[in-house]
């Protein structure tokens, strides 16, 4: 019985001991977009809404959405709210934001939409 909880207890040390496996990092993969000579725009402001296309499937939504931002500091031309276009998934350079959050964007004019990438803004924190 003595050796059975012996057995059990190094068994229990030698996982707890074991190195965590490693994290593949997705922004990795993502190739940023020229952005040369495209008009720069930076606001602060607070995440409301969000914007999401139906796929073709009609089940699933589309890679690009946009994310609603009430304009708290910005330039006077950008109307408030504002809707900013961009990616979801990290191998595309996507990003995410949080409903509510204050953020720094950082983002460029493509004809009248508004986007931005992490290549733009910098990895999420």
């Amino acid at each position: 019985m003595i050796e059975l909880f012996a057995a059990m207890m190094m068994q229990g040390a030698a996982e707890a001991e074991a190195p965590a496996p490693r994290r593949f990092d997705p922004y990795l993969l993502c190739v940023c977009p020229d952005a040369t000579g495209a008009e720069e725009v930076r606001f602060t402001g607070y995440a409301t809404d969000a914007q999401m296309i139906l796929g073709a499937d009609g089940k699933s939504a589309e890679p690009r959405q946009a994310t609603i931002f009430r304009i708290e500091k910005g330039p006077k031309d950008l109307a408030s709210p504002a809707k900013v276009w961009h990616f979801t998934k990290p191998e595309r350079c996507g990003l995410s934001f949080a409903y509510g959050r204050r953020y720094d964007i950082v983002a460029v004019k493509k004809g009248a939409e508004i986007e931005t990438n992490w290549c733009l803004m910098g990895k999420p924190r």
